[in-house]
């Protein structure tokens, strides 16, 4: 197990401090925050985190790009009253890693027929093309981890969210999901039943996520634009809605 305490910025495995080259053989190692440091354990601690063990920087080429704007973030954050390093938009964030596994009865794929006495533009004979089944069973598989902020009970999006105002929210390391999916074929075994379709999800007992990950979904899932930047794409975001519809005044 990987034990990050954001209190002293430093990772371990059983009590024993790794060096920056050692941290890199345990990137897949399940990861967790030190007891008693969860609230501590937010953005700003990544990037310190990120500062002291500079090969992890070479898992996502935002690193350098939290790092930048933190300090920014840090420095203004200095001038501000006491108090003001909270979170401004959400009480925390959270991490949860979600994996589906969907097994399908038959196997769709896509089927291309020529049109009898249909011609195209260029006088050759029309196709068409539909969704056929083969009678041979498929498994698909599915794995993600979501960092986004929890706002009236729901998963949030945190891609049009200004940095300075998540930046010291606490991160949550949620229980891991697991999802089966079972889709059967119809009864003449033409094509799939997805009307009864059957899900069941399973609640892990532990987040089962390791660093790479960690530090994968954080640098992808947020916004890391600088102030200009980000002003100027809401303002186009707002255009475009104005655009769809005259009536809203955002």
């Amino acid at each position: 197990m990987l034990v990050f305490s954001p209190r002293f910025t430093q990772v371990s495995i059983d009590d024993q401090v790794l060096t920056d080259l050692d941290v890199l053989l345990h990137i897949d190692d399940e990861f967790t925050v030190a007891d008693g440091e969860q609230h501590l354990f937010n953005l700003m601690s990544i990037r310190r985190l990120l500062l002291k063990y500079p090969n992890l920087q070479l898992l996502n080429g935002w690193s350098k790009s939290l790092i930048e704007h933190g300090q920014k973030l840090e420095m203004s954050i200095v001038r501000e009253l006491p108090g003001a390093k909270k979170s401004k938009q959400y009480a925390q964030l959270s991490l949860q890693k979600h994996s589906v596994l969907s097994r399908f009865e038959l196997t769709p794929y896509l089927s291309v027929t020529p049109r009898e006495n249909v011609l195209d533009l260029q006088g050759q004979v029309s196709t068409g093309t539909g969704i056929r089944f083969k009678d041979v069973s498929k498994v698909d598989f599915y794995q993600a981890v979501d960092f986004s902020g929890m706002g009236d009970g729901e998963s949030v999006s945190l891609s049009m969210t200004r940095l300075a105002d998540i930046c010291y929210a606490p991160i949550v390391l949620e229980l891991a999901t697991h999802e089966v999916i079972e889709i059967t074929a119809n009864q003449s075994r033409t094509e799939l039943d997805y009307a009864n379709t059957k899900r069941e999800t399973i609640t892990m007992a532990s987040a089962d996520i390791c660093l790479r990950e960690v530090i994968h979904a954080v640098l992808m899932d947020i916004n890391l634009d600088d102030e200009e930047d980000f002003n100027e794409e809401m303002d186009h975001l707002r255009r475009m809605i104005r655009c769809l519809n005259p009536e809203s005044q955002e």
